[in-house]
């Protein structure tokens, strides 16, 4: 499996099997305004993404209250089949993974979210390995068992759709193609 390396996120990681691990970064471009929404789809997105497990790593400021509000949102569009990275109504920064209609994963915990405040969260997602770090520290419970649904669509900044869209700005957002390790998670959430 490949794994990643170097300094992230301003060095592309390098591995023998770059077949295996996708790295995207917005980093130094214009932040995302607020109420602006990019939407990734076709194969734009199918030409990056993994179904299988990936890590997605996003740098944001909250400029205000964020409830029921989404920084990125992997989906087919509908509520339906989704992998959500989003705050609650009580202001909790959670990943939510649904399938099917159903939850199959839920990793939210509160805090991450003061105004004005950077914070770089990196979100990993698989069948067998979920978890969430902020700022390097581990964020909740990570969830070991989750059924990761079919998705076609990248919205940054909002969630399917015109919904919930993110009171802040997303300075960075990066994609690997594979689930980092924790050491990875915890390092890369640092920058």
């Amino acid at each position: 499996m490949a794994s990643f390396t170097g300094t992230p996120p301003n060095q592309v990681p390098t591995n023998s099997d770059l077949g295996e691990l996708a790295y995207i970064d917005v980093e130094g471009l214009p932040y995302l305004p607020l109420a602006d929404v990019a939407t990734i789809a076709g194969t734009n997105f199918s030409s990056w993404y993994n179904q299988t497990e990936g890590t997605v790593v996003a740098k944001y400021i909250p400029k205000g209250d964020v409830n029921n509000e989404s920084i990125l949102t992997l989906s087919d569009t509908t509520a339906n089949n989704r992998i959500a990275y989003r705050f609650t109504s009580s202001n909790a920064l959670q990943e939510l993974i649904v399938a099917g209609s159903s939850t199959h994963a839920d990793i939210s915990s509160t805090g991450n979210n003061t105004t004005g405040q950077s914070y770089t969260a990196a979100f990993k997602y698989s069948t067998s390995d979920n978890e969430v770090y902020v700022n390097g520290v581990l964020y909740g419970t990570p969830d070991t068992v989750a059924t990761i649904p079919t998705v076609n669509t990248c919205n940054i900044g909002s969630s399917f759709g015109s919904g919930e869209n993110f009171n802040g700005n997303i300075s960075k957002f990066a994609f690997y193609r594979v689930g980092l390790s924790t050491t990875e998670l915890s390092t890369i959430s640092l920058v």
